[in-house]
């Protein structure tokens, strides 16, 4: 599919949801029903052939990791994630780091995971807003992401409900205490094939901080070549895929 070599195109970051050290298949953000992944490109649901499957298919060196036992506060997948960049791949990873000491207790805990190449810091998980803040001032903008977490069209709490705070609001907050990464993650719309409904509110913050250099990913519910064209067109960077991948609707080989 030449069309994906655009330059105008968002790229691709495939994604694995980790729990009991293997790879599980996230639909609507309902953690409790996920089930080992079954792939068309990965011949089981071990994380490190799950992860080298997804990024050639892909043609990327980029992996999305969503430690699902960390982020519920069990354990942390340290050594399978210690495998992904011992193969040259570059981790992006949601701990559920919840403040600064959290994640420096995690490091001390699991020093292997500081060559992570870039920290997703969750809504969901944030304890404060004003814990955002160190963490800028703490790593580079490279090193750091903040990801709006949605569920129902409003930000997930870090109790698992629907607080009903606007994403457009968490978002714009997050940009002015300095984040310059932004994923708007729609954990309702994850593996269930129905179009990334993110990308309207993508387009109101590339419209907002045009003067700001920001990347935005858009993840959730993104099918095909056509959905990752609308998020291109809503001025996405990036797009977060699992389930387009694993059924070959996506990436190297498909129609």
């Amino acid at each position: 599919m030449t069309d994906l070599i655009r330059p105008t195109w968002p790229r691709l970051i495939p994604v694995i949801d980790l729990r009991d050290g293997i790879v599980v298949h996230a639909v609507a953000g309902k953690r409790d029903c996920y089930r080992p992944v079954a792939s068309l490109i990965a011949p089981n649901a071990q994380p490190l052939d799950v992860a080298l499957a997804l990024t050639s298919t892909a043609h990327t060196s980029d992996i999305y990791v969503a430690d699902l036992d960390a982020i519920q506060h069990h354990r942390t997948h340290a050594d399978e994630i210690r495998s992904l960049v011992d193969h040259q791949l570059h981790v992006m990873l949601d701990a559920g780091v919840s403040d600064l000491k959290s994640w420096k207790d995690l490091l001390q805990e699991h020093p292997t995971l500081t060559d992570v190449s870039r920290w997703i810091i969750g809504s969901e998980s944030l304890r404060h807003v004003d814990d955002l803040p160190q963490f800028v001032a703490k790593l580079t903008a490279d090193r750091l992401a903040f990801s709006v977490d949605i569920s129902n069209g409003n930000v997930l709490a870090r109790d698992g409900s629907d607080i009903g705070i606007d994403p457009w609001q968490v978002a714009c907050w997050a940009v002015s205490a300095g984040i310059r990464t932004l994923i708007l993650l729609d954990l309702t719309s994850v593996g269930t094939a129905s179009g990334p409904s993110s990308s309207t509110l993508c387009r109101r913050l590339r419209d907002k901080f045009q003067d700001v250099d920001l990347e935005l990913i858009v993840g959730g519910g993104v099918r095909d070549a056509r959905d990752l064209a609308a998020c291109g067109a809503a001025g996405a960077d990036a797009v977060l895929v699992a389930t387009a991948l694993h059924q070959r609707r996506l990436g190297r080989g498909c129609p």
